[in-house]
């Protein structure tokens, strides 16, 4: 089914672009285009681009590949590029937690920048995940699952067959029918 996909609220949003760093696998440790991200970003969300040559993520494009490429450049995890997402979005001073920045910026030095550079690094990456939109709409062809219901009602039957000391009717039916058999020869019956 054609359609679109939204999805909002900064969790959601900082997951995909945990997912898209979870497609990359380390690839994109040159840089990452905006259209890359697009595709990536629809992949992680369930959604097939469409053969229209439109990207399947139009919305705030250049906000996603700015930060996907930033977090991509500096090697970041998946889980990484979330908390930094988070943190950004959701504190009050818009800025990574002074442990996040540290941890980072150690892991810039461990893979040969200077101090200089992974400063500068950081302070790209914190302003991308400030851009960072709430929401996603990603446009596409989503399949629709098939639902199969199982009935809820079972019927079973429940037969009860209980045995009385008393006679019933077809008990004295049978018995006046067997005394009067013998009056057929008297009313002109049988003989």
């Amino acid at each position: 089914m054609a359609g679109s996909l939204r999805l909002s609220g900064t969790t959601d949003v900082t997951s995909v672009m945990g997912d898209v760093m979870r497609l990359l696998g380390g690839q994109g440790a040159t840089g990452v285009d905006h259209l890359t991200v697009a595709g990536l970003m629809a992949r992680a969300v369930g959604v097939t681009p469409l053969n229209d040559g439109k990207p399947p993520v139009r919305d705030n494009l250049a906000r996603f590949g700015m930060f996907v490429d930033s977090a991509a450049r500096l090697g970041l995890t998946p889980e990484q590029t979330e908390r930094v997402g988070r943190e950004v979005k959701e504190t009050p001073d818009r800025r990574m937690t002074a442990d996040t920045r540290a941890e980072l910026i150690q892991g810039a030095l461990a893979a040969g920048r200077s101090r200089d550079e992974a400063e500068r690094d950081m302070n790209r990456l914190e302003i991308a995940a400030r851009l960072l939109p709430n929401e996603i709409t990603a446009y596409g062809a989503m399949p629709v699952p098939s639902v199969t219901v199982a009935p809820e009602v079972k019927v079973e039957p429940n037969i009860t067959i209980a045995a009385s000391d008393e006679s019933s009717d077809y008990d004295d039916a049978m018995r006046s029918s067997a005394s009067m058999s013998g009056s057929d020869t008297l009313l002109g019956g049988k003989e």
